[in-house]
């Protein structure tokens, strides 16, 4: 799992999605490149307002357009930003997860590391394939066929759209990791319930009990400090989505389907919708996992506790602790990430298309 947890920090970094804060040997090399990425991508803005010989597509929707673009570039930096702010510390729980799965393994549950690995590589490599697709095609087709727009005007959106989108992979990757440790947390909460005798793994039940629930309010409070420290770039993601899909649909209402122009505005509506309903789902996913916990904790007060009248006060603290920990994070105090924001997006897409139209 170390050497997983390493694959996914590299892949930050080459993305611009890790600082030079977390403690690596080549950290003077990792400040070089993220000022590199930023200077490369200014000076793509500055070729990009300084060529006015391409402003066929501007004209189709001028304003919406630059709207995107400015809202990409602040995403851009803040995804630099937030990961310089906050990377040592989600290294820091990184490790705190190792932790916490040799404490599992002590009780006899172990992860399965070739099946995530396989996740992983395959996740990558769709979102690989996937991004490519619709960046190639819009190159192909825009600056090359059409010659709608400059490779400046298209680099401009691009290389802002790569952050995003691998941020997104990198939150979603995260919480999928920890979901699986939910997932180990219900299997190892039934077979407490189902154990037919009070020794359990060579301990008591009650002993059982208790580091059952110091490993579930442990994980919680991993699990919070983590979404915590994504709070800038799902409210980003957030943004961005809405505006995108928004000024997509307006672009398809406004003029007919017509293959491949709409095409490639049909594309990042996809894309973009993906995005936002992979991440809403993932915190959800671990919602589900705590909820399973949550619904089988009461029947911990009813094992047996042998003669000691002691042991039934003890089960039910255990109990309410469990039932008190949770894992409720909100993004800036402003809302949950859960499935009612995809409602939300949905009512502010159809109205500001309505006022459009």
């Amino acid at each position: 799992m170390q050497k997983l947890h390493n694959r996914i920090f590299t892949i930050s970094k080459i993305f611009g999605l890790h600082s030079a804060k977390s403690e690596h040997k080549l950290k003077k090399l990792i400040i070089m490149y993220n000022v590199i990425l930023i200077l490369a991508y200014v000076i793509i803005l500055r070729f990009r307002f300084d060529d006015v010989d391409s402003t066929s597509l501007e004209t189709v929707n001028k304003t919406m357009l630059n709207l995107r673009l400015a809202v990409y570039a602040a995403l851009f930096l803040a995804n630099i930003l937030s990961n310089w702010l906050y990377s040592k510390k989600i290294q820091k729980y990184f490790k705190r997860l190792l932790l916490f799965d040799e404490n599992l393994t002590n009780y006899g549950f172990v992860l399965n590391i070739n099946k995530i690995k396989k996740y992983f590589h395959v996740s990558f490599a769709a979102s690989i394939l996937f991004f490519l697709y619709v960046a190639v095609f819009d190159c192909v087709y825009d600056v090359i066929i059409e010659e709608n727009v400059s490779f400046a005007h298209w680099f401009s959106l691009f290389i802002p759209f790569l952050s995003c989108y691998y941020s997104c992979f990198f939150m979603v990757v995260t919480l999928c990791l920890l979901r699986v440790r939910y997932s180990l947390l219900v299997s190892f909460l039934n077979k407490i319930l189902t154990a037919k005798s009070l020794i359990y793994m060579n301990m008591e039940n009650l002993t059982v009990v208790k580091a059952y629930a110091n490993c579930f309010i442990t994980l919680n409070k991993i699990v919070k400090s983590l979404i915590s420290k994504f709070s800038l770039q799902i409210c980003s993601l957030f943004l961005i989505t809405s505006a995108t899909l928004t000024n997509n649909l307006y672009l398809l209402v406004k003029e007919e389907f017509e293959f491949p122009e709409h095409l490639l505005l049909y594309n990042l509506f996809i894309m973009k919708l993906t995005e936002i309903v992979a991440v809403v789902l993932a915190h959800y996913q671990i919602q589900l996992k705590i909820n399973i916990i949550k619904n089988l904790a009461p029947h911990l007060t009813r094992l047996n506790c042998g003669v000691n009248k002691h042991r039934p006060i003890q089960l039910m603290e255990c109990y309410l602790l469990i039932d008190r920990s949770d894992v409720c994070v909100q993004v800036f105090g402003m809302f949950t990430v859960d499935p009612s924001n995809l409602f939300v997006i949905g009512t502010w897409m159809i109205s500001y298309l309505v006022i459009m139209v």
